[in-house]
């Protein structure tokens, strides 16, 4: 069972070292939910990853919040 495991997180670690080559771009979507303050909203964004080199991954990313809409007896507030 032990050797079973130990197998397991070599081989996860081995495709996790493949996945960051110097040069690779990735572009992603995100759907996030924001909360603090007592206020909470959801939110859509893009984000954008490089890898530097081996090591360094650059990932700028934008997230836009929705306007929080609250409906009482089919009314908007």
């Amino acid at each position: 069972m032990r050797r079973i495991l130990l197998l397991m997180v070599a081989v996860l670690c081995i495709t996790v070292a493949s996945a960051q080559e110097k040069g690779e771009t990735a572009v992603g979507a995100q759907v996030v939910y924001g909360s603090g303050d007592g206020l909470s909203n959801i939110g859509i964004g893009a984000k954008f990853q490089w890898n530097v080199i081996n090591r360094l991954r650059l990932e700028p990313s934008f997230t836009y919040f929705l306007k929080k809409i609250i409906s009482i007896c089919g009314m908007r507030v």
